[in-house]
């Protein structure tokens, strides 16, 4: 499998989709790009000119609806939100293990035309679990969090 995704979150960085066997891309890569084994589900960071893996935190599996990412407690590190192309998505974490009711994060909303976007390095303690809200077109998001 070659790479299968290659967004721009902006005009620098890049997050990048394909499997632990392939050869991982290295030339006109910005450091701080990522970069996800679509097998394995590992995540990579492009530091000082070479993939390095994230270990510590855990990915949701690319959620389309309203969800429980975490159950228990934990830390909530980002999310990364992908849009239709069209509508706006928006998103919203809130530390309760199964409802939306104590916000951990303002309402994060993400323009149709932006394809994507999202935070990293929120690092916000959850007391109680992860639940997110997501509203809008046909969304997806992934929770970053352990």
């Amino acid at each position: 499998m070659s790479v299968t995704k290659n967004f721009q979150f902006d005009s620098s960085l890049r997050d990048i989709v394909c499997l632990s066997t392939d050869t991982k891309p290295t030339s006109g890569i910005p450091e701080g790009s990522f970069l996800r084994e679509a097998d394995t589900g590992k995540r990579h960071i492009y530091k000082d000119a070479l993939w390095r893996l994230m270990e510590g935190w855990l990915y949701s599996p690319e959620q389309t609806a309203p969800a429980v990412i975490k159950a228990s407690p934990g830390q909530l590190h980002g999310i990364i939100i992908e849009t239709d192309g069209t509508n706006d998505v928006t998103a919203q974490l809130y530390d309760d293990p199964d409802s939306a009711d104590t916000p951990m994060t303002p309402a994060i909303k993400v323009a149709g035309g932006d394809n994507f976007g999202g935070f990293l390095g929120m690092d916000v303690a959850a007391e109680n679990g992860i639940y997110m809200a997501l509203t809008g077109g046909t969304p997806i998001a992934t929770v970053i969090y352990r």
